[in-house]
């Protein structure tokens, strides 16, 4: 692990690409990918889920914006599930344990309006300043859901789309800070 020009820079599988954090504290557009993991794996939800953060780290970085992912597991138990995580990949912040009652289930599937279904890939958008403490944040503007493998596999082969369009309307962010 070594921070190199504000990205922290980690392989936590001798297997799998190394992957790089942006850890820069800036204003600006964040694209997050969640992952909510199931308590089995498959080698092709790895697959995706890898191609996944690539192809979507790329195309917010095209457009300007900050890309950053979030591990949820919904298994009762905080170890096990982080070893689901971890067999996914690396995270930039993980939310485990208590299954349902899980906060990243909460906002990231209930709060979106999400079907009760794992695994499932949620990708949102939300602006951020970081110009002055407390950080403001702007609401969370869901891009793209897909609940199962199904959903997750099309989308895998559509080449991941998403359209960032409707969040672009405050890039400035002159908004009080809204943290659910």
């Amino acid at each position: 692990m070594a921070l190199v020009g504000g990205f922290l820079t980690v392989n936590t599988f001798r297997t799998r690409p190394v992957v790089t954090h942006d850890t820069r504290l800036q204003s600006g557009g964040r694209v997050r990918l969640i992952v909510v993991a199931p308590t089995s794996q498959s080698a092709r939800l790895n697959a995706v889920v890898g191609a996944a953060i690539e192809s979507l780290r790329a195309a917010a970085q095209r457009q300007g914006d900050m890309f950053e992912t979030v591990g949820v597991s919904d298994n009762w138990l905080v170890a096990s599930g982080l070893r689901d995580l971890e067999a996914l990949g690396s995270f930039d912040e993980v939310i485990v344990g208590r299954n349902w009652l899980n906060h990243g289930v909460e906002r990231y599937i209930t709060n979106l309006g999400g079907r009760a279904v794992v695994p499932q890939l949620v990708l949102v958008h939300q602006v951020i300043g970081t110009d002055s403490i407390p950080f403001t944040y702007g609401p969370v503007t869901q891009l793209y859901r897909a609940a199962g493998m199904l959903e997750i596999i099309a989308w895998s082969e559509q080449g991941f789309p998403f359209d960032v369009s409707s969040t672009r309307l405050d890039r400035s962010l002159q908004a009080e800070s809204v943290l659910p």
